[in-house]
């Protein structure tokens, strides 16, 4: 049994979920398909990227195809394992099959194993395997509401001062095929002059004690506003130019509150959610993170524990809104490796690497 198949075990007995691990495909030795009820994926999916993250794994979520994530797992050193999360089936003619957990017996899987692991099976394939399965339904496609068009312009990169975004994206930068730039996100609302008018106040009042980044944390919520506004010029900008701009920081980063404050907790803001809403999604987004000793060995401008808050926040916020291409890369990893995931993580959301 593989790690991550131990991981799929122990969250469904603490969480007491139905999580049935299909027979392995001769063609994808370090694949693993896994069935749940696409009611339970988000209590699932959050204690599972919990423990990749904190046992050290990088990994990239693939959420484009219907009913089916695919998680690939990068741990330091080891092959890369993917896990394969199927919640319903969508087939070739338009149809989705949803099957009901509880009535399936041990016999029943392999039947389901080779119908999942095929491509769009055609509907005359799918009627012969469902009819020897209980519990399958087949619904029709709900195309009543079309997909929200996500940019691929922007880029986000976040992560804790000291994770290594800089050294990153310049790195990636290079590999890019075309024009790409790296931008710094505070540049959306610092360049407002509601902004520096703000901020002149400020500094005027607080004098020497003055923090530009507690007043940034303080007023989270203006600097979310400001950004919002500017952000539709910015994408317009990158569109323009035919560049991917690898934006270092995003919404995200204000939605936490009190980073930068040591008498304060770190929390996501009430009502994190709506904020998040209402914020700018993207088609792939990247998160970094390394263990608290690692990040402070490099720059000590976070805690421990606010490093720890920090990160469990981003991935509360991917579960809750996620991006179709999501990457998360451990940067105590070697850059060489971090980089090669980033590029081919790169190509799985469509933009062109050299």
């Amino acid at each position: 049994m593989s790690v991550i198949q131990q991981f799929i075990l122990t969250i469904s007995q603490q969480q007491h979920l139905t999580a049935i691990i299909l027979p392995p495909s001769d063609t994808a030795p370090h694949a693993t398909d896994l069935l749940i009820e696409s009611s339970t994926y988000t209590d699932f999916l959050t204690p599972l990227l919990r423990s990749l993250s904190q046992n050290g794994y990088s990994f990239c979520i693939d959420s484009r195809t219907t009913g089916k994530v695919t998680i690939r797992c990068r741990p330091a050193e080891g092959p890369e394992e993917s896990l394969n999360i199927h919640t319903e089936i969508l087939l070739s003619d338009g149809q989705i099959a949803i099957i009901d957990l509880a009535l399936l017996e041990q016999k029943n899987l392999p039947l389901l194993a080779t119908l999942i692991q095929q491509s769009s099976p055609s509907a005359s394939e799918s009627e012969a395997v469902f009819s020897q399965l209980p519990g399958v339904e087949l619904h029709p496609a709900d195309n009543s509401e079309q997909p929200v068009t996500v940019s691929a312009d922007i880029i986000p990169v976040i992560g804790p001062d000291g994770v290594g975004k800089t050294t990153l994206i310049t790195a990636v930068q290079k590999k890019i095929a075309g024009n790409s730039h790296y931008y710094r996100f505070k540049k959306l609302f610092r360049g407002s002059l509601g902004y520096q008018l703000n901020h002149f106040l400020t500094q005027l009042r607080e004098g020497k004690g003055y923090d530009k980044n507690q007043h940034n944390d303080q007023h989270g919520l203006k600097m979310m506003a400001i950004a919002r506004r500017r952000y539709p010029d910015l994408l317009k900008q990158a569109r323009k130019a035919g560049s991917y701009y690898f934006s270092d920081r995003f919404f995200h980063d204000y939605i936490i509150e009190n980073l930068r404050f040591d008498d304060k907790p770190a929390a996501l803001r009430n009502q994190w959610q709506k904020l998040l809403e209402v914020s700018p999604n993207t088609h792939w987004f990247i998160q970094l993170d390394a263990p608290a000793d690692v990040i402070l060995s490099r720059k000590n401008e976070l805690s421990a524990e606010d490093i720890d808050t920090y990160r469990e926040a981003c991935l509360a916020m991917y579960v809750h809104r996620p991006s179709p291409v999501f990457s998360f890369i451990n940067t105590s990893h070697t850059l060489e490796k971090c980089v090669k995931h980033l590029l081919d993580d790169a190509e799985r959301a469509g933009v062109k690497i050299q």
